[in-house]
């Protein structure tokens, strides 16, 4: 079966690839090349952390901002139309 064939022309593959890197190791240095790249993303994450929480924060801070500032107008107009009816001044809306 072609099956058979396939799956016996890989394992020769694969013990060949296997026999040919046997002697192939990792340079002295890479452990703690590793090891260095793991603590450079782990202080990236946290610092992405701080960025994102900020983030919000300052989304959250524009909201509350545009939202006192709405409040600030309408009660500042209030102030204006009732300070002009009880002087007898009232502007007419069309």
């Amino acid at each position: 079966m072609v099956h058979d064939r396939d799956e016996a022309f890989i394992d020769e593959r694969l013990a060949r690839i296997s026999k040919e890197t046997a002697s192939l190791r990792p340079r002295p240095d890479f452990r703690r090349r590793v090891q260095r790249a793991l603590d450079a993303e782990r202080e990236a994450d946290s610092r992405r952390v701080f960025v994102r929480a900020g983030r919000l924060v300052l989304a959250a801070a524009m909201v509350l901002a545009i939202g006192t500032l709405a409040f600030a107008v309408e009660r500042n107009e209030a102030a204006n139309e009732a300070t002009a009816i009880s002087y007898g001044v009232e502007e007419l809306e069309w």
